[in-house]
């Protein structure tokens, strides 16, 4: 003979509050085995508090997410005022221009047109493995006096 399956039904006026869910010690958990390196829980409640268990663990979820964003956002603006950032950040920048001009100046030599050149060297930056794309290469390029709107009508 088979039991039927629990049919869940919820009301706000059956669901215990989270604070009244968390001071009752009808909640169990304990732990039934291993496996992989991880722990397998059981936890055994009943069942009308089986909602208000779920919605404390939905808000410490989102407390977690909140708290791991702003954690975040807090290591950014020290990284962004940290004076050695400062200083790597610039020469992250000088090296990646110094790249990107001497290896436009290679596809140059090579006998490419200027906007040729610059493609192919938003292509050798990928291949690379450098973050790069065309408008950047071209407004490095542009900066450091390399290309000139004046001097080439295609770009």
């Amino acid at each position: 003979m088979t039991l039927p399956a629990p049919r869940f039904e919820f009301s706000s006026r059956s669901m215990p509050s989270p604070s009244a869910l968390l001071s009752r010690s009808t909640v169990e958990a304990r732990c039934v085995g291993f496996k992989e390196g991880r722990a397998l829980l059981a936890l055994d409640l009943p069942i009308e508090q089986l909602q208000g268990f779920i919605s404390v663990l939905d808000g410490l979820k989102s407390l977690l997410i909140g708290t791991e964003i702003k954690a975040r956002v807090k290591r950014a603006e020290v990284k962004a005022h940290d004076p050695e950032e400062i200083t790597k950040s610039k020469e992250n920048a000088n090296r990646f221009e110094a790249l990107v001009c001497s290896l436009f100046e290679q596809f140059l030599t090579d006998g490419l047109d200027k906007k040729k050149a610059v493609a192919a060297t938003n292509r050798k930056l990928k291949e690379m493995g450098e973050v790069s794309t065309y408008p950047v290469v071209e407004f490095v390029l542009r900066q450091k006096g390399r290309l000139s709107k004046k001097h080439n009508k295609i770009i």
